[in-house]
């Protein structure tokens, strides 16, 4: 009997143990992170409406890829996926796809380590109907489709460009009509000619007319332009703009090997190492101080929008890079980034650097006599910092001759030579023929009417052996004069070393208009021997 009720009491725990394990896994089953997708989808030529449920998670996720892409896994999901909330349900709108094309969604769930099982359904985008001048097709980590469609053989421009380049380019415009001229001259300098109707892919790399290259980043905001023509290439009708982004990039896991073979005081020698697989790197060194800026003005995205912006491709190692016209005596990070063939590209590299104090040359820098007014550009209206207006005028003068070399910028045909760029602020520009009015400028940076300022004002001295010596100013005088058709100028000018800094020239002078150029915007011109943050230039 005792043996018997020892039993049973053993069975009965058993039992009890049994049940409590059944319903442990029955609540286990019940908790486990999920996504559901609502049956109310809205499916057009470009786009897709879908409703996501999420459950007993702290986090989910979905992907929307193409159909033949690979298949991923709910830890891929997870890691490579927009986030979605891990309670609740969420209406999403993914645009700008293709047409006619089959597309999946995957998702997935976690709460904590544990990740659910991946759901997922399919779709096919509609076909489009090009109703509009223009039409966005597709858009690729390295590419941007769209379709234009215009009557046979209409003529037209088109390109699609950085959505940060074209609000620099059109940023302080008053008027509708002004912000389409400057898309217009956008379309000038960047587009391509075209006959339709068109469809067009613009890859990554591709050459613009001019034989520089397209940029088309992944992870980054586009504006896709175009305007009709006619046959003399005037633009005829509105333009249109589209907002578009490519997809964002995956981190390929290589790198780039960074190495300063030579630092000096304005000029630096790196070599690169990359990993096999990588198509290109974007490079270019940036002052500490303006870093700080625009991580403070727009974290992360801002500074990628600088770099790509301003810095260089370099598809050949072969050769180490030299980066001159650096600023002594200053904080800087070199910034690296490899993209390959698929548009994915590394982890923002960086090579911190300080260049050292610039030495002394002992250079004659009085009584300068210059014989060649290599440019002079009028670069339109601006205000003073009290508010008035003014018109802005730079002049570059040489004892030699100077040519653009195969980066642009204007370089001496013989040595040794002196070059002298002035940024100069007048009242008045001197009606239809652009002229520079006369009196005597003095030194200061509120660019008010009668003065010249050091912000693009600078000198350089190359020598025998081609080295270039830069001078920036402090102080000093300007003189301008008309001698009937001829100008000139007399210059007495101080150093920020306390340097003397004198001389003159005589001589005709025109001006060009960029007064809705590019160039204008930001104060920066493309032609002059100095680049403000560094400028890549071949070795001589």
């Amino acid at each position: 009997m005792k043996n018997f009720r020892h039993y049973a009491l053993l069975s009965v725990s058993a039992l009890c143990m049994l049940c409590a394990s059944c319903s442990d896994d029955d609540t286990a089953t019940q908790q486990a992170p999920t996504v559901t997708f609502g049956p109310d989808r809205q499916v057009t030529a470009t786009s897709i409406t879908f409703t996501a449920v999420s459950a007993h998670s702290d986090i989910a996720a979905y992907l929307l890829v193409r159909r033949e892409a690979e298949t991923p896994t709910a830890a891929d999901v997870m890691k490579d996926g927009k986030p979605l909330p891990g309670e609740g349900t969420t209406r999403v709108t993914e645009e700008n796809l293709a047409s006619g094309v089959d597309y999946t969604v995957y998702a997935a769930a976690q709460r904590g380590d544990l990740i659910g099982d991946v759901v997922t359904f399919g779709f096919t985008t509609g076909t489009a109907t090009y109703d509009d001048l223009l039409t966005l097709t597709d858009t690729g980590k390295n590419f941007i489709s769209y379709h234009i469609e215009v009557e046979p053989e209409t003529t037209f421009r088109h390109v699609a460009l950085l959505k940060k380049v074209v609000e620099n380019f059109t940023d302080g415009t008053q008027s509708e009509q002004e912000y389409a001229q400057r898309i217009q001259l956008l379309l000038s300098i960047y587009g391509m000619p075209g006959t339709g109707p068109l469809d067009y892919t613009l890859h990554d790399l591709d050459l613009r007319p001019n034989g520089q290259p397209y940029d088309v980043m992944a992870g980054m905001s586009y504006q896709v332009m175009a305007c009709r023509t006619d046959a003399s290439g005037n633009y005829v009708g509105d333009y249109q703009l589209i907002d578009t982004r490519t997809p964002d990039p995956t981190d390929n896991g290589l790198t780039v090997g960074i190495e300063i073979l030579d630092l000096q005081a304005t000029e630096m020698t790196v070599r690169y190492t990359p990993d096999e697989g990588l198509r290109y790197i974007i490079e270019q060194p940036l002052p500490k101080s303006m870093i700080d800026g625009l991580l403070a003005e727009g974290g992360k995205d801002a500074l990628l929008e600088q770099l790509f912006i301003s810095s260089p491709r370099v598809t050949e190692f072969t050769e180490p890079s030299e980066w001159t016209y650096l600023d002594p005596e200053t904080e800087y990070i070199h910034y690296v980034i490899g993209v390959d063939e698929r548009g994915d590209r590394t982890a923002l590299l960086e090579k911190p650097f300080t260049t050292p104090e610039e030495q002394e040359v002992d250079v004659n820098t009085e009584n300068l006599a210059f014989a060649h007014a290599i440019l002079a550009s009028y670069y339109g209206m601006s205000e003073d910092d009290d508010g008035n207006t003014v018109h802005n005028f730079y002049i570059l003068v040489a004892d030699q001759n100077m040519l653009p070399d195969e980066y642009g910028d204007p370089y001496p045909v013989a040595f040794p030579c002196h070059a002298l760029n002035c940024d100069f602020y007048a009242a008045t520009r001197g009606g239809d023929e652009l002229t520079l009015a006369e009196g005597t400028y003095t030194f200061s940076d509120t660019s008010a009417a009668g003065t010249w300022s050091s912000y693009d004002s600078w000198a350089a001295y190359f020598d025998e052996q081609e080295e270039m010596y830069e001078f920036s100013f402090g102080g000093g005088t300007i003189t301008v004069a008309l001698e009937g058709t001829d100008y000139r100028l007399t210059f007495d000018l101080t150093t920020e070393k306390g340097k003397a800094y004198t001389g003159t020239y005589t001589g005709p002078i025109t001006f060009e208009d960029y007064s809705f150029s590019p160039f204008a915007i930001g104060k920066s011109r493309w032609a002059a021997p100095r680049a403000p943050h560094g400028a890549r230039t071949p070795l001589r």
